[in-house]
């Protein structure tokens, strides 16, 4: 099972900034749209995961990223 702490270093070292469960596109300047698809790239590498769009679509936050992994057996 992933861990909370997991999907923060991921997210963390993606965006290069200090992030926390709040973490969403609203309140992180440094997720822009390339960011986005760095961060799924990320995800798909660090967790052995294959994201569909709408799974991609839905990442907007921590929150998000954590029920899509979830959803995935994660």
């Amino acid at each position: 099972m992933i861990t909370d702490e997991q999907i923060l270093a991921v997210m963390a070292e993606t965006f290069q900034v200090e992030v926390n469960t709040e973490t969403s596109q609203l309140n992180c300047e440094k997720w822009d749209s390339i960011q986005g698809l760095n961060l799924v790239v990320n995800i798909e590498m660090t967790f052995s995961v294959d994201l569909t769009p709408d799974d991609i679509n839905e990442m907007k936050d921590f929150v998000s990223i954590k029920n899509i992994l979830t959803a995935k057996g994660k």
